[in-house]
């Protein structure tokens, strides 16, 4: 059992069910009981990754001996009958624990026997693992050796696409994972060209070492920065903002759910009320507006601020109608809040743009075409709901709700 077969059961996304391991605050109420029982249900126990995100950190390396038996060749080149053998694996073993490391010994004697491997690389029972005994010409071997490595590996995947996000501030914070990553497999492939040429130094194996306990805390500590910015709430508002949003909208194209559609909502002339009231004044009616707003709105939707006066809504319609239906009831239940602050009322309108979410683009990319939907409303007068449809056109619903 693994996160992937509980999100199965509990109907919800892997990364998900990680969130409620981590019991992050981002997740509804009736989502994460959902999940719990799953895990009970199950007597499920979270594996050493998601142990090391609460905060637990992982000291075991593997040391995996592929010692494969052929029939042609009886005995006579199995790795365990080398005195070369004995001696690195003592070495590798000896240098691991004055680092404050135990070894996980695994010898495979069979191809079957890979996928125990595999299974303690996925479950991350181990920070990471040396392999001994290959042919040369074996296509992983081949993989590690090549001075391109890094770029081969996931993780440099998964480290690109958040440096192509325009949005994350610890760009420094990034370069030092990926200068990390780089050199932790640079020193992999100076250990595996030692072993080849039967060179290998402690020097060397320590070196390796290092490097991948620098990776490791490198990433340990990017989780850390990117998870607080995750649960971070708009402080003025307390609602979720623009990381919280995107890592919903990466849950949710997991699913490719097609009845998925973005809508912004940007009040109306809120220059003029911080101009004629004052900021503190501007804060309230901000304030006011969400909690009224989020008191609304139906449970499946979520209200995120995206900056300023602007807010962002994610909904599941069967149609461009329904979602147009939608909007316009946003409209007129924005038209009709009232916001008292001292001896003041104040009347607010919103314009909403509103577009389905086209997995097709980038998150960026469906955010500008409601955007667009939204300011066809600012030029056409303000306090209305537009929908893009998807066809070029944008469509008016401000009259389904009576003003």
């Amino acid at each position: 059992m693994n996160s992937s077969e509980i999100a199965k059961l509990a109907g919800v996304s892997r990364s998900t069910v990680s969130r409620v391991i981590n019991n992050y605050s981002n997740v509804p109420e009736e989502t994460r009981e959902k999940v719990l029982k799953v895990i009970k249900e199950y007597d499920y126990v979270p594996h050493a990754s998601a142990r090391m995100l609460a905060g637990s950190k992982n000291r075991v390396i593997g040391l995996f001996i592929i010692d494969l038996v052929h029939k042609e060749d009886g005995l006579k080149s199995r790795i365990t009958k080398s005195p070369y053998y004995l001696e690195f694996t003592s070495s590798v073993i000896e240098t691991a624990s004055e680092m404050g490391y135990t070894v996980l010994v695994h010898i495979i004697h069979t191809v079957e026997g890979y996928e125990k491997i595999k299974e303690c690389f996925y479950n991350k029972t181990i920070s990471g693992g040396i392999f001994i005994g290959q042919n040369d010409d074996d296509e992983s071997i081949k993989t590690i050796v090549d001075v391109d490595a890094h770029k081969k590996c996931k993780s440099y995947d998964l480290l690109q696409k958040i440096e192509n996000e325009p949005s994350f501030p610890e760009g420094a914070l990034l370069k030092k994972v990926q200068r990390a990553h780089k050199d932790m497999h640079d020193k992999a492939r100076e250990l595996i060209l030692s072993y080849q040429n039967e060179v290998i130094t402690n020097d060397v194996l320590t070196a390796y070492i290092h490097s991948q306990q620098e990776f490791v805390s490198r990433v340990e500590t990017l989780k850390s920065r990117i998870s607080t910015l995750i649960n971070t709430a708009d402080p003025l508002t307390g609602l979720p903002t623009r990381p919280s949003l995107q890592l919903q909208i990466h849950d949710i194209t997991e699913s490719k759910a097609d009845d998925l559609f973005i809508v912004i909502i940007d009040l109306d002339h809120f220059k003029r009320v911080n101009d004629t009231y004052g900021h503190n004044t501007g804060d309230e009616v901000l304030r006011t507006f969400s909690l009224s707003l989020q008191s609304k709105i139906r449970s499946t939707e979520k209200l995120y601020r995206y900056g300023g006066e602007e807010f962002v809504m994610l909904i599941y319609a069967d149609n461009n109608a329904s979602a147009g239906y939608a909007g316009s009831r946003l409209c007129k239940n924005i038209r009709d809040t009232k916001i008292q602050y001292h001896d003041k009322i104040i009347e607010i309108t919103a314009t909403i743009g509103i577009s389905k979410y086209k997995y097709n683009l980038s998150f960026e990319e469906n955010i500008e075409i409601a955007d667009q939907a939204m300011y066809y409303g600012k030029s056409a007068g303000r306090d209305r709901c537009i929908i893009d449809d998807g066809l070029g056109h944008f469509i008016d619903y401000s009259t389904i709700c009576d003003h």
